[in-house]
């Protein structure tokens, strides 16, 4: 029992105090059903009933956010007060909705703050304290409903015009990155990455919610830009996952890959480069770097790709993975480790070789060994196809490339260094190094790769054959004319091998560095 506070002699003792409960008021007006649902309660539900549909990775349609939101602003937007100073129809309205709140403090705050009218509770004047927490609420509540369109609408996150070249060229062998990039920069990767994530379904087969996705797309971009790189920047990446997407879309093979092997083979060309030193994992073992220390002179650039981009999906607000289940998980993460392992130059020939081994069987679709190599041979087709692209963008691409090779070599110069092969610029002749990469590198690896590509159909159709169909695939004339345009520059430089007293090498010495890097 409670006991009461002594009183001195011969005085009154003290009124007991009520306790402070919060009680709601009668109001003389229609009692409501506890059934009837207000607006409020009808506005809250759809809200609800989107947010749920968002979490599921369902597309939700923009009219469905309008209307939604509509109903919502009818409550929370009040009309302007009358002359009189008497409260307008809707403030009327929305006191009456706001009746079913049994919180009176939080019913006074939505009216003051909602309404025009003053609150029915005789309180305080507001202090500059709590109108500068009512504001911010404001605001909170603005960044709510902005968050809330774009987690419904994924235009929201490329710009309209970017939209609609992506939509227009994206399918092409011929997609012009350079056009992308002189859009787009410093966007060009993040941009691609969303629309083929939301293009191939992935955005909603794994519930990736929007904004994780392109904060995560924005961090990777942001670290291919740490070493300035003329040739490994997220204009390259932004290629390469171009190039995959068209591999898998338009060679008709796409039925042979799962949901998740899409997914990594995309997000592993996304981050095969990513915060790329601008040097060769040679240059990194030959000078001891942390790197090289760090991975244990063991393809140490790819090594690091994959460190930082698995860095980053291991925090929540980059985590597009965190609805995989655990076997799910190791299975896309052993695949993005092949793959980007897989673009390690040092272990080109090996995987040539066994990519032949596959053929000229069909590839075994149960053996998981198997599908891992033919993702490898994708993505490594892939980061050396610029040469098979038209002559302009090969162009482009080979001026970086060289641009960035001469660069390592003024570097190990500075270190009393001899310059690793091709990064002379002083003795490197561009058409020959390109035409003994082309005849070395890229001519072999396309023709394995349309042999394995021919498997992969057969499989599909049911073939029995094991004979790859021949067809002009779509690389095929631009390699061999890119091939001829250089040999013509070639031709013109012959007789001229001594310049400046420097002597230029040739090709077959250009083919024997090429086997060696």
């Amino acid at each position: 029992m409670r006991q009461s506070t002594p009183t001195k002699m011969g005085s009154k003792p003290a009124r007991p105090v009520a306790p402070v409960v919060n009680v709601v008021p009668d109001y003389p007006s229609k009692k409501r059903d506890s059934s009837e649902k207000t607006p409020a309660d009808i506005a809250a539900a759809e809200v609800k009933e989107l947010l749920g549909r968002i979490t599921k990775g369902e597309d939700v349609s923009t009219s469905d956010l309008q209307t939604s939101l509509e109903r919502v602003l009818c409550i929370l937007s009040p009309e302007p007060a009358t002359e009189s100073g008497e409260s307008s129809l809707s403030d009327r309205a929305m006191s009456d909705d706001l009746k079913v709140i049994k919180d009176h403090e939080v019913r006074e705050w939505l009216e003051t703050t909602f309404t025009k009218r003053e609150s029915v509770y005789n309180r305080p004047p507001i202090t500059g304290n709590k109108k500068f927490k009512r504001a911010a609420t404001l605001v909170m509540y603005g960044k709510y409903l902005n968050k809330l369109y774009q987690d419904i609408s994924p235009q929201s996150y490329v710009p309209s015009e970017i939209g609609e070249y992506l939509k227009r060229h994206i399918d092409l062998w011929d997609f012009n990155i350079f056009k992308l990039e002189e859009m787009a920069n410093p966007n060009q990767l993040r941009y691609v990455a969303f629309e083929l994530f939301r293009r191939h379904e992935l955005i909603r087969k794994f519930e990736i919610p929007y904004h994780c996705l392109d904060a995560f797309l924005v961090a990777i971009e942001s670290g291919y830009k740490h070493h300035d790189n003329p040739y490994h920047n997220s204009t390259h990446a932004s290629d390469v996952v171009q190039t995959l997407h068209y591999f898998l879309t338009q060679l008709d093979i796409y039925e042979w890959f799962s949901p998740l092997e899409v997914m990594a083979s995309l997000l592993a060309a996304v981050v095969h480069d990513v915060e790329h030193t601008g040097t060769t994992n040679n240059f990194h073992v030959q000078s001891g770097s942390e790197f090289a220390l760090l991975y244990n002179d063991r393809s140490v650039l790819e090594n690091h790709h994959l460190y930082y981009a698995f860095k980053h999906l291991s925090k929540d607000e980059y985590n597009i993975l965190k609805k995989l289940s655990k076997d799910d998980y190791r299975t896309l993460r052993g695949l993005v480790i092949d793959m980007v392992l897989a673009t390690d130059m040092s272990g080109h020939f090996e995987q040539l070789k066994s990519l032949k081994s596959l053929l000229p069987h069909q590839p075994d679709s149960s053996s998981p060994l198997e599908r891992s190599k033919v993702l490898c041979a994708m993505l490594h087709s892939a980061d050396i196809s610029h040469p098979s692209k038209p002559w302009d963008i090969h162009k482009v691409w080979t001026s970086r490339l060289v641009n960035e090779f001469f660069r390592q070599g003024d570097l190990e110069k500075e270190l009393d260094r001899q310059c690793s092969p091709l990064c002379d610029r002083n003795t490197t002749v561009v058409p020959e190094s390109q035409v003994g990469f082309i005849d070395i590198i890229v001519l072999p690896t396309f023709e394995i790769f349309a042999d394995l590509v021919g498997s992969l159909q057969n499989a599909l159709s049911g073939s029995d054959t094991d004979k790859v169909p021949s067809k002009n695939w779509p690389w095929s004339g631009t390699l061999q004319s890119n091939k001829l345009s250089w040999k013509e520059q070639c031709t013109n430089l012959k007789g001229n091998e001594e310049e400046n007293g420097t002597k230029k090498k040739t090709v077959e010495t250009v083919k024997k560095e090429i086997r060696g890097n």
